[in-house]
Parts: structure tokens; C-alpha cells; sequence
């Protein structure tokens, strides 16, 4: 499995969850190339993790947690919110990357992930770090932790 890398698991993965929507499938499908590879391969030549994880099983919780979390109750409503539904999807996936593939690194390689990551997609809050937010249900927006 190791040789093959994760694309297979989530293509699988994909299928599995949004079956014969093809729309959110290519969404999905194009989070994952505009994030994943560009994230792991950043991590893996610049920090430094705590608990090393291999790309397979850091992608796996990157699908089990956005699964988990990318729900209608949490606003994630494509027959409710078509024209928001995008938007929150990719909050959400980006959430469960920060807390599934980028997780386990110490603090150094938290402050240049954070970089990286906004130079990906600047959705985030211009102060403190990508770390330091969660989405809001009922903005569906990024707050700061400390606001809870």
C-alpha cells in the first residue's frame, strides 16, 4: 500500500462519500490536490514532528476528521447553502488538515506551516496563527480559540 501512496485511498474515499455527485467529488478531489501534496512535501522537507506520521496515515485522518466534522449540523448543506456550500467545505477541510497532517509537529514547524499555509489560501484572520482558530457555526468564519 506504502508504494502506492494515498491518491488511491482518496479517490476511494471520495467515491465512497459523494458517489454519484460528481460536482462534489471534483471539489473534494481538487482540495485535495490544491493542499495535500504541496503541504505534505513542505512538512516533510522543513519541520520537525513529535510523533512522526507517514503520508498514508496522515491523510487517513485527514478523511476520517473531515468526515467527522464537515456534517449539516456544522453547515456544510449543499441543498440549503448551494452558494455557500464550497466556502465552508473547503474551511472545514482546511481545519482538518491543520489538526490531522499538520498536528504533530513541534512548535518551529507550527510557525512555518503557518506561513506556507497562507500562502496557499489567505482565509485566515491576519493575527495570531492558523492554529489558534476554529470555524465559528454560526458565522461559518474563523474565530480565535480564545473567544470560546
Amino acid at each position: 500500500v506504502e508504494e502506492m501512496g494515498y491518491q488511491p485511498f482518496v479517490q476511494s474515499w471520495l467515491e465512497a462519500r459523494f458517489g454519484a455527485d460528481v460536482e462534489a467529488l471534483n471539489f473534494h478531489k481538487d482540495l485535495f490536490e490544491k493542499y495535500v501534496p504541496k503541504i505534505l512535501t513542505y512538512k516533510m522537507l522543513n519541520c520537525r514532528e513529535e510523533v512522526p506520521i507517514d503520508d498514508f496515515n496522515a491523510v487517513q485522518s485527514l478523511c476520517g476528521l473531515y468526515a467527522a466534522l464537515a456534517t449539516v449540523d456544522n453547515g456544510v448543506d449543499k441543498e440549503n447553502n448551494a452558494q455557500g456550500y464550497n466556502a465552508i467545505c473547503e474551511k472545514w477541510f482546511v481545519f482538518s488538515l491543520i489538526w490531522s497532517v499538520c498536528a504533530g509537529v513541534d512548535e518551529a514547524g507550527r510557525i512555518k506551516l503557518d506561513t506556507f499555509l497562507r500562502d496557499i489560501e489567505a482565509q485566515f484572520p491576519p493575527m495570531g496563527r492558523v492554529y489558534d482558530y476554529y470555524i465559528d457555526l454560526k458565522k461559518n468564519d474563523w474565530e480565535p480559540w480564545e473567544s470560546q
